[in-house]
């Protein structure tokens, strides 16, 4: 299995961010039979998660100016 998180950029410039996991299938004698792939759209979790990192530093930035 694959899997990772990734950036498409759309034609018109717009940016999205997808999780995708792939996985293979084979039959009984080896060979391959299919690819199984399962994308998320996790632009929003990514927005959010980065506002949290983006506080989390200012707050830092805070009690290190402030003593």
């Amino acid at each position: 299995m694959v899997s990772g998180e990734h950036k498409l950029i759309h034609k018109n410039g717009n940016e999205r961010w997808v999780e995708l996991s792939m996985s293979t299938r084979f039959t009984e004698i080896g060979e391959l039979d299919a690819i199984i792939a399962v994308i998320y759209d996790i632009t929003e979790q990514h927005y959010l998660h980065n506002q949290l990192v983006q506080t989390q530093k200012m707050e830092t930035i805070g009690t290190m100016a402030g003593g």
